[in-house]
């Protein structure tokens, strides 16, 4: 008995919910369709994309076309060629409100005029533009860039009716948006850093007009999201270019040297830039491709600015400047290098000369008094002689 109440209840509210749903149904004639569920009314921001639907249904079954108009102001209709239950379409900023109805036939009916068919006609479902909010007319790139370089994503937007729109960039951080940057340009630059892999951000796009609002209260669109991911094929400077050692002696050259590693574990090459005097950048070495480099400085005293470029030596079949490199700062100094010490052998013959030197002096001192005693002649008058000769 029980159950059987159950079952009468269960059908009952089966009927019910029949006789309420499809009230348009039971009544339309045979073979006209019946709408059950009328396309609504929708208020969007320019540039935003939509579509209006419609649900119907023939009693007893058959097949359903759709023909979507637009309703114009003096009661005339534009047709569109969309012939599904939904109209798809995109607000554009020059108009303020269109409306639109469906007309929905039995496709039986369909080598008839229009007019002619079995039909029933929607409500009109009007589409209002938002006013005051901005649109987006260019969104921002994800980019991929070696640590170290500046990235700046750039967004446009118009705000039609208004003035200019201002943008406030956000970053992604433990599924938070966060401010990034204070600035209401749609141009924001970030640096990338050693210890990134991936970061996100966005920009939300607000009314200036609504700059007295919290930023959640501000009539605003918010642009797509876009990532900055660290590329680990371009190199990183690990030592930058240092001398190695001293400078050496005069006539020897100069050493310096630097280091390079690509994260990934490609392998590294470099290119050395020398310059040597005032002015001017420094110029690319033919041949100076290895972590060490060396050269000769012109003259003593002479300014040097030295630097290196590493890269991605996987690049090497291509141009220096088209390859995945890093540059290093540039290292500047003065030539002064320690004159060159004599050799043993040197040491020697500059001791012989020496000794010869005095030797010869001590006898020419002694000729010098004693020749003039031989020749009968007063000393000084030797030496005014001696001294004759020598000029």
């Amino acid at each position: 008995m029980k159950h059987a109440k159950r079952l009468l209840a269960i059908a009952l509210t089966l009927l019910l919910a029949f006789a309420v749903a499809m009230p348009a149904v039971a009544n339309a004639p045979a073979g006209t369709p019946a709408i059950t569920q009328q396309p609504q009314d929708r208020t969007l921001r320019a540039g935003q994309a939509s579509d209006l639907r419609v649900t119907a249904t023939i009693l007893g079954g058959g097949t359903m076309g759709f023909v979507w108009q637009e309703v114009l102001p003096n009661n005339t209709f534009t047709t569109f060629a969309t012939t599904s239950s939904f109209f798809p379409f995109t607000v554009d900023t020059a108009w303020t409100t269109r409306t639109f109805r469906v007309i929905v036939y039995n496709a039986a009916d369909r080598e008839l005029p229009l007019e002619q068919r079995r039909q029933v006609i929607s409500n009109h479902a009007t589409v209002t533009r938002a006013d005051g909010i901005p649109v987006i007319t260019q969104q921002p790139e994800s980019q991929t860039a070696p640590a170290g370089s500046n990235v700046t994503f750039r967004a446009t937007a118009t705000m039609p009716g208004y003035s200019f729109a201002d943008f406030t960039w956000q970053e992604l951080q433990g599924g938070n948006w966060v401010q990034a940057s204070t600035t209401v340009s749609g141009n924001f630059t970030v640096r990338v850093e050693d210890n990134w892999t991936v970061r996100t951000f966005r920009a939300v796009v607000w009314n200036w007009h609504d700059n007295h609002l919290p930023l959640a209260q501000r009539r605003q669109v918010i642009t797509d999201t876009v990532t900055v991911t660290r590329d680990t094929s371009f190199p990183t400077i690990t030592q930058q270019p240092t001398i190695q050692g001293s400078m050496g002696y005069v006539g020897d050259p100069i050493t310096v040297s630097a280091a390079a590693a690509v994260e990934n574990g490609d392998p590294v090459g470099f290119q050395w830039f020398l310059r040597q005097g005032t002015g001017g950048a420094g110029q690319l070495v033919e041949g100076a491709t290895n972590a060490t480099f060396s050269f000769n400085p012109t003259h003593q005293g002479v300014n040097v600015m030295v630097s290196v470029t590493a890269y991605n030596a996987n690049d090497s079949h291509l141009p220096l400047y088209e390859r995945r490199l890093v540059g290093s700062d540039t290292l500047n100094f003065t030539a002064r290098q320690t004159p060159r010490p004599l050799s043993t052998g040197q040491r020697i013959w500059a001791g012989i000369l020496a000794f010869l030197a005095i030797v010869g002096t001590a006898l020419l001192a002694v000729l010098a008094v004693v020749i003039p005693i031989v020749l009968g002649a007063a000393p000084i008058v030797f030496v005014v002689w001696i001294v004759s000769l020598a000029v």
